[in-house]
Parts: structure tokens; C-alpha cells; sequence
């Protein structure tokens, strides 16, 4: 076996980012703080620039353009970089572009016990697009996107593609469900990497709102999202994920959400401020295993 094996093992199973599962565990790393604040529960009501991340269907549906940059801090030296837009065609249509990296930072590389034979990096590579639709209270989408993956000194490329519908039947209540990252990716080292193909489905509701008679301004609105996760090469396959959002004068939203049969974390807590055609997101997310508190912070722009 080529000399990758023991020295990329290590991190491999130790890093709480593979502890989540085996094969190419970035992609389920969902970048948003938005999302993520609330407990990863998205599928439902995802749209705009980030909306590829948990269901390309999010890409339909508004009429305006946005673009957003994202950064996670992750466990260990790994970090996460996210970038994404969501373009209007028309009416009843949406286009979306995105990128995804993540590397592990500098490890220790190591054929046997004793002194480090030097350091090296666990990179990742996704850049993907998609398309959506309008049908009526329906919408469809899809997406393809290249995957490169690379250890020490052997590196791996492959595709994936995703799928994915929301149905909005009245006012304030949306359905969403999901498959993503179908597909193949050539062999590194020995053999081929997993995909973590993911199957996800939920509901998100708007139970209360407050307007302001006058000016027809929302002065309190409230969030509810649910949501079942279930994804191959992952110990636990199934999760259970719950996020609530409350939002203030359209300005500033506080976020909570808990997920259920995750090894690594089940709570989440995050904020977001939007000014005009700016917002900030951010999430915190503490790990139960005594690696400390991830963080996640985006900024967009709409137009």
C-alpha cells in the first residue's frame, strides 16, 4: 500500500470532520451559517446564493440576484471556504454557481512511531452549478458539480450530481426534500473514495408574524424547521435535525437548532443582520467529543 495510508490514517479517524463519516465528508459539512444556525434543517425553505449546499430547488422562487462568501473554522487546523450566486432567468427560473474547498491545515506525517517525516494537507475541491424551476406552487432543480480530492501525494477527481423539489402549498409553510452527491470518483491510491450520497427531506412553517399597520412592516416574525437526514458511509446514518429563527424588524434574526444521532454535535446557535442588500450570518457549533466549538460566518449581497 502506498505510504499515504498510515500517514493520512490518522487524521482520517481522529478529525471530528471524518468522525461525521468516511469518504468525502466536506460535502456534508453544509457551509451556511443560516442553515446551520438552525440545526442544518434547510431542505424546505433554502434559497439564494447557498441554496446548491441543501437543495437546488431553493435556486426558483425570488426574483432577485445574490452572491455570498463563506468561511468555516473547523477542528484541528481545518478549515472550510465557500463561495456561491444565485442568478435569475426570468420570472419562474434561477441559476446557481458555487465553490467549495477545504483543507486540513498542516499534519504531522508519520510512517511508524517516532519523529515527524514532515507535514502535509488533506485538500478538497468542489464546483458545481445548477438550474431551477417554477410549476405553479412547485419547484424543481437540479445540479452537477467536479469533485478533486487530494492526500500527500495521490489525488482523485470525480462528479456527483443532486436533485431536488419545494412545495409551497399556502402562505407560510414549505416542503422540501432532496438526493444529493450521486456519482463516482476515480481511484486514490488503491481505491475509489465513497461518496456520501445524502437523502434529506423536511418542513419548515412561519407560525406567528407581527405587522405594523401603517407602514405594513414586519415588526416580529417566527420560524420553525424539521428535518430527516439520512446519509451512507456515516456511522449513524439517520439524524433528526430541529432549528427555530426568531427576526426583528426584518433586521436582526436569533437562531437555534439541535440534531439528534450526530457523534460529534447536537447543538447549534447562530445570528444574522441584513441591511438593505447586505447581510452577515453567523453560527457556533459545539462539539460534544472535547474538540472545542466550530464557527461559520458568511456575507452576502442581493440585488
Amino acid at each position: 500500500m502506498h505510504r499515504l495510508a498510515p500517514i493520512a490514517l490518522l487524521w482520517l479517524v481522529a478529525s471530528p470532520l471524518h468522525a461525521q463519516g468516511n469518504g468525502l465528508a466536506f460535502l456534508a459539512l453544509d457551509p451556511d451559517p443560516v442553515a446551520q444556525g438552525a440545526g442544518g434543517a434547510y431542505t424546505a425553505s433554502t434559497r439564494g446564493a447557498f441554496a446548491m449546499f441543501f437543495n437546488p430547488a431553493g435556486l426558483a422562487g425570488e426574483s432577485r440576484n445574490s452572491i455570498k462568501l463563506g468561511f468555516l473554522d473547523w477542528i484541528e487546523g481545518a478549515q472550510t471556504y465557500s463561495a456561491g450566486g444565485r442568478f435569475s432567468l426570468g420570472e419562474h427560473a434561477g441559476a446557481g454557481l458555487y465553490v467549495l474547498s477545504t483543507s486540513s491545515g498542516d499534519l504531522e506525517a508519520r510512517d511508524v512511531p517516532g519523529p515527524s517525516a514532515g507535514t502535509f494537507e488533506v485538500q478538497y475541491l468542489a464546483v458545481g452549478g445548477g438550474l431551477a424551476r417554477v410549476f405553479g406552487p412547485v419547484q424543481v432543480g437540479a445540479g452537477v458539480k467536479i469533485l478533486s480530492e487530494r492526500v500527500f501525494e495521490s489525488s482523485a477527481s470525480g462528479y456527483a450530481v443532486d436533485a431536488g423539489i419545494q412545495a409551497i402549498p399556502t402562505d407560510g409553510v414549505r416542503f422540501g426534500a432532496s438526493i444529493q452527491h450521486l456519482g463516482d470518483m476515480n481511484e486514490l491510491d488503491v481505491e475509489a473514495t465513497p461518496l456520501p450520497r445524502t437523502i434529506r427531506g423536511g418542513v419548515s412553517v412561519r407560525p406567528f408574524r407581527l405587522m405594523e399597520a401603517t407602514a405594513n412592516a414586519t415588526l416580529l416574525s417566527t420560524a420553525l424547521h424539521a428535518e430527516v437526514v439520512n446519509r451512507s458511509e456515516q456511522e449513524e446514518p439517520t439524524q433528526f435535525r430541529f432549528g427555530a429563527e426568531v427576526t426583528l424588524f426584518d433586521l436582526l434574526t436569533v437562531r437555534g437548532g439541535y440534531i439528534s444521532g450526530d457523534s460529534v454535535r447536537n447543538l447549534s446557535a447562530g445570528a444574522g443582520l441584513a441591511v438593505g442588500s447586505f447581510n452577515v450570518d453567523y453560527a457556533m457549533l459545539p462539539l460534544d467529543t472535547g474538540f472545542g466549538t466550530g464557527q461559520l460566518i458568511s456575507v452576502g449581497y442581493s440585488w
